[in-house]
């Protein structure tokens, strides 16, 4: 349980988005933070508001850290099927001090093996693509003293297009799926995701099923 309306709402917010468990607001009737909420939630075309929230049950990444230690706290999950899914890193910084880290692909759940992105939920940037195997793969984040950040990590799918002039060659084409954007958790929002290169007509498709209303979010990088 926690209030929208305190000092620390947000942060309680992101917490238990990652958590994997029930969440319950106990706001005084008319005190909210509608954007608290709604960084939580979706609307429903028949008008019922859902929670978007992993299914999976957040785990710290460094259980043996001190509390007093000057180290940022990550808690990660998983939301879908193994290696097509979003792997979710919340970050917090529950000391009294300013922090900052280097935080490398490798430590979100899932994401050994293949190409991904990195996208971060306050500040909307998007890393560019890369594997757990290079130097480069990591994000460098900075956090206040009560910051605090989510990022996800999306799977990269690559197809081949065949160009209008076939003196061209063919195209290659990275997609990855990214939800509802503005939602701490928007990763949440996708029930079901397929994506495949019509025969008949060599056309990249993208299907994507949502369980709530929102802006869609879609990577397209054309090489």
């Amino acid at each position: 349980m926690f209030q929208t309306s305190h000092e620390w709402a947000s942060f309680h917010a992101a917490a238990r988005c990652v958590s994997g468990g029930p969440i319950y607001i106990t706001d005084v009737p008319g005190k909210h933070d509608v954007d608290v909420i709604f960084q939580m939630t979706g609307n429903t075309p028949r008008g019922d508001t859902v929670i978007l929230r992993p299914h999976t049950i957040g785990k710290s990444t460094s259980a043996y850290n001190s509390y007093d230690d000057p180290v940022l706290l990550k808690i990660s999950t998983y939301v879908g099927s193994a290696r097509t899914g979003v792997s979710l890193l919340g970050v917090f910084n529950c000391t009294q001090h300013p922090l900052a880290e280097l935080i490398r692909l490798d430590q979100f759940p899932g994401a050994e093996n293949g190409t991904y992105i990195i996208r971060s939920h306050r500040s909307q940037q998007v890393t560019p693509p890369s594997a757990a195997m290079e130097h480069a793969s990591f994000v460098h984040l900075e956090l206040p003293t009560q910051g605090w950040e989510i990022l996800s990590a999306f799977p990269l799918q690559t197809f081949k297009l065949d160009r209008k002039h076939p003196a061209d060659g063919p195209a290659d084409i990275s997609v990855a799926n990214l939800g509802l954007l503005g939602k701490m958790a928007g990763a949440a929002s996708i029930v079901n995701y397929d994506s495949y290169i019509e025969t008949s007509s060599g056309r990249l498709r993208l299907w994507t099923s949502l369980k709530a209303l929102g802006t869609y979010g879609k990577y397209i990088d054309l090489l």
